[in-house]
């Protein structure tokens, strides 16, 4: 005869099953209103051990374990709530077992209504975060709920307490459309706005693009976008949405409920708090086809497509190209009244708004500077003409240098640098650095001088529009650099390629006078969004309805006030140099600030301190301020002088790092730099984006 398992052997679920009919038994023997007794029977254990092990979960409280227990691991005082859920066998408290070894307090842990609640939101952020489809979660939360019934066995359930009202969704011409509103979307931000006292407007960036969703289908969507400029979180909202196999047929249709409630809120105010702001439009950021779309103008295509002036294009080599840099310039006045026939094909709702449809309407630089001009640049060095087609080997090389590039990226780059073959594949931010920082540095030496010395009239004139120290003053010769610069490119490149992202080079200046730098008004934290809206969609029927209920979980599960970094000293060490009279003074490897962070690696710890490029050696903290242990570049020079020298903007070759370890408070820095080899030296250049 075999040998009985004792309690301790056996299974989790068969442990269950028998605590769960002695707490049924005993509950039965124990109520006087009972007629007979439980069909159930006692089991018997086989040992004192075990009988003890049963006095242990008591009568009242079932114990569910997540692990095995040994004949003598009977006393659970020791686990956390996460290794055992604690389920009520009865809601009569009046009739609870007093004499139970667990207490009301511990009793209650999982059950208690409050930590559920707590347990259902980070189960909603957790899924909504990592974009958990809702019959994975279903299947989670139905494993979870045999240990915490507390929980709801449903996904949407948990994700959306209340269902979004259905009847914002109505067919237009060419698909279905929601309008969600402005006011919704501001008053959801309303703990991150930073409003001084004296201030009762609120303005808003608007954002309107075309997103195709699948490859193997028509389906896109139009998403109309908001930041608020007052905000901390500048992480773009939904106003309103459209689906269907094309863009929106009838613009007044797919336009018609925001401006009107633009109108409403700029005359009467929402009321936040107790006090009423204004709602303005501060500008479009759009591309050029949607600039297009929403102005209900002529296509970058057409003859008089150029926003910005009234030049007229002329056909060369199969491209419409505007070769001229000193037209009339167009004006708000003009535009509304439709005084140009050969610039619009009619009407736009959006004139009935308080906003400059030609000074307010931006160009936008990452579609016009980044994927437009410094694209079809490498496309000409790669691919081109043979009078500026570079040969396989230059290319070659140049690949070898971005490659080797990647150990010296700083934590602020997503995307490490990648070879020319991949460029088809590059994305926005990668043109975007190859631009400002190392483009410079690789193409030295490989490109022809006077190809080198074109690209870096760009360089330069797109650093002094993007630094917000040097866009202010020196806006004017960054104009004159780009005007040379498109003046040039047909030289150079042929006068077939002046098309509209080329001549339109020439506007941004003025964008950067109205509204500060470029990257105040451009469509890098849109275009991020999109990506993220994008990943809301799972299949092609009711889109529309899939973007809602999504945002709608996100509101719910939205937390109150900005996100922000952990900012501070992290991950402690002991192995740095210290000063003597610091030698109480904790050592750290990073420093998180606001803008940027600083490590102890040969990647985030160039900085600039006192006008001088340095390394950062170690990070020292006390209880109230944290210093810098830093040695020098004694040697710092430009690294180019065309057309202007380096070092004005920020780009320096330095040399000849001193020995000597020098200390200052963190306050000190003035900037955090990306520093690169280049043969025997190195190259340091400002960090101009920092988030």
């Amino acid at each position: 005869m075999s040998r009985q398992k004792t309690f301790g052997e056996l299974s989790i679920w068969t442990k269950r099953r028998r605590v769960r009919a002695d707490v049924a038994l005993e509950e039965a023997q124990n109520d006087p209103s009972s007629d007979s007794a439980s069909p159930h029977t006692s089991r018997d254990y086989p040992n004192a051990e075990n009988a003890e092990g049963r006095q242990a979960i008591g009568v009242t409280t079932c114990i569910l374990p997540t692990c095995e227990f040994g004949p003598h691991d009977t006393d659970i005082s020791h686990y956390s709530d996460f290794d055992y859920g604690i389920v009520s066998a009865s809601d009569d408290t009046e009739n609870s077992d007093t004499d139970s070894d667990i207490s009301s307090e511990h009793r209650g842990s999982y059950a208690s209504r409050s930590n559920v609640s707590d347990l259902e939101r980070e189960l909603a952020n957790w899924a909504i975060q990592n974009n958990i489809s809702q019959n994975s979660l279903s299947s989670l939360l139905k494993i979870l709920h045999n240990y915490m019934p507390g929980l709801p066995i449903d996904a949407r359930t948990l994700l959306r307490k209340s269902k979004p009202i259905e009847s914002v969704i109505k067919p237009i011409d060419g698909g279905e459309f929601a309008y969600l509103g402005v006011a919704p979307g501001i008053f959801a931000r309303r703990n991150d706005l930073n409003l001084g006292d004296n201030s009762d407007v609120i303005t808003l960036q608007i954002n309107i693009d075309g997103l195709p969703i699948f490859k193997s289908s028509n389906v896109q969507v139009w998403p109309i976008l908001g930041i608020i400029n007052q905000c901390s979180d500048k992480t773009p909202f939904v106003i309103g949405v459209f689906s269907g196999q094309s863009k929106p047929k009838n613009i007044n249709e797919f336009l018609g409920d925001f401006v009107a409630e633009i109108n409403s809120a700029e005359k009467e105010g929402i009321a936040i708090g107790d006090k009423k702001y204004k709602i303005e439009i501060s500008c479009f950021i759009c591309d050029a086809p949607a600039r297009a779309f929403i102005k209900n103008t002529k296509s970058h295509t057409g003859y008089s497509s150029c926003e910005r002036c009234m030049q007229r294009g002329q056909h060369v080599g199969g491209r419409m190209t505007f070769p001229l840099s000193d037209c009339p310039p167009r004006n708000n006045i003009q535009f509304n009244e439709l005084l140009d026939d050969d610039h619009h094909h009619g009407p736009t709702p959006l004139s009935k708004l308080n906003v400059g449809l030609v000074s307010n309407v931006v160009l936008d630089y990452m579609h016009l500077v980044c994927l437009g001009v410094v694209r079809r640049l490498i496309y000409f060095w790669s691919k081109g003409p043979f009078n500026c087609r570079q040969k396989g080997s230059t290319l070659a090389d140049i690949s070898s240098h971005l490659i080797d590039l990647q150990r010296v990226m700083p934590a602020e780059f997503a995307r490490k640098p990648r070879g020319m073959h991949e460029v088809d594949r590059w994305k926005a931010t990668e043109f975007r650095q190859f631009l400002l920082y190392y483009g410079s540095l690789v193409l030295k030496g490989k490109l022809p001088t006077k190809l080198w010395q074109h690209f870096l009239c760009l360089t330069t004139a797109i650093t002094i529009l993007v630094s917000p120290s040097l866009s202010h003053l020196h806006c004017d010769y960054a104009q004159e650099l780009l005007t040379f610069f498109v003046q040039t490119f047909a030289q150079i490149y042929g006068a077939e390629y002046l098309v509209y992202n080329v001549h339109n080079l020439i506007h941004l200046a003025d964008d950067v006078r109205r509204f500060g730098p470029l990257d105040n008004i451009s469509a890098f934290p849109f275009e991020n969004y999109l990506g993220h809206l994008k990943k809301h969609i799972r299949k092609p029927q009711h889109v529309v309805k899939q973007i809602i209920n999504r945002i709608s979980e996100k509101d719910f599960c939205r937390p109150s006030g900005a996100l922000h970094f952990n900012l501070g000293a992290h991950r402690q060490h002991c192995s740095g140099p210290v000063n003597v009279d610091m030698q109480g003074m904790t050592q750290y490897k990073e420093l998180q600030l606001q803008k940027f962070c600083i490590k102890l690696n040969d990647k985030d710890n160039c900085v600039i301190i006192d006008e001088n490029v340095c390394l950062v050696r170690n990070i020292l903290s006390d209880s109230s301020s944290e210093y810098l242990m830093y040695e020098k570049f004694e040697s710092k020079e430009a690294f180019f002088s065309y057309p202007i020298s380096s070092d004005s903007i920020g780009t320096f070759k330095v040399s000849r790092l001193s020995k000597k370890t020098e200390m200052c408070p963190v306050s000190a820095v003035q900037h955090k730099c990306v520093i690169m080899p280049y043969k025997s030296v190195w190259v340091a250049i400002v960090l101009l984006h920092t988030s």
